[in-house]
């Protein structure tokens, strides 16, 4: 690794970086620093793990599956792992979208890597009709094996209202009803 250590405060002002550089942001290294060569342990995991970043970096927009500013490759063209690593010195990539494909791949990054633009916030989609109503209908399966009757919606809403609260969880009883009501009719709806 380089002996300089990164100027956070300039590298997260870049907008852009090339695939190499970003991944070398993400594993620590100054950039255009390399991993220290050598035959240590620790020198041979920087090596393995810049590699290994660049590579699915590199793979993931080749496909489209990751924006790229620019590239010397049209995409979809043939995978040549002689030219990943000089595409990957070229194309450039959002320094904000970079850190959030970290964020995605699980990968560790140190915790001064925060581009402009980056939020680590996720954001939650809504239900999809299909997802909510197997949820409900699991809902309608689990009162059915725990004997709760479906059909008088109020005195079932009551004691899993109760549960709840044994539980250390607020709920509503009027809310549980209505969701028992759609409940019903999403297991109706998925029974054979």
């Amino acid at each position: 690794m380089s002996t300089k250590s990164v100027d956070w405060a300039w590298a997260n002002s870049l907008p852009s970086l090339s695939i190499h550089d970003a991944v070398g942001l993400s594993l620590g290294y100054e950039i255009d620093a390399a991993p220290a060569s050598g035959q240590t342990a620790h020198a041979l995991d920087g090596i393995r793990q810049q590699g290994e970043r660049t590579f699915v970096a590199y793979e993931w927009a080749r496909n489209g599956n990751l924006d790229i500013k620019r590239r010397t490759v049209r995409i979809g063209a043939d995978f040549n792992i002689d030219d990943s690593y000089e595409d990957a010195l070229f194309w450039e990539i959002d320094t904000a979208v970079f850190r959030k494909f970290c964020d995605d791949m699980q990968w560790a990054v140190p915790a001064e890597f925060l581009p402009q633009g980056y939020s680590a916030e996720v954001s939650e989609k809504p239900l999809a009709s299909k997802e909510r109503n197997i949820l409900l209908a699991i809902i309608g399966v689990l009162c059915v094996g725990a004997k709760l009757d479906l059909s008088t919606h109020a005195k079932t809403a009551g004691v899993i209202k109760g549960m709840a609260a044994s539980q250390g969880v607020s709920i509503g009883e009027t809310t549980i009803e209505n969701h028992l009501k759609a409940a019903k009719a999403a297991h109706a709806s998925l029974m054979k």
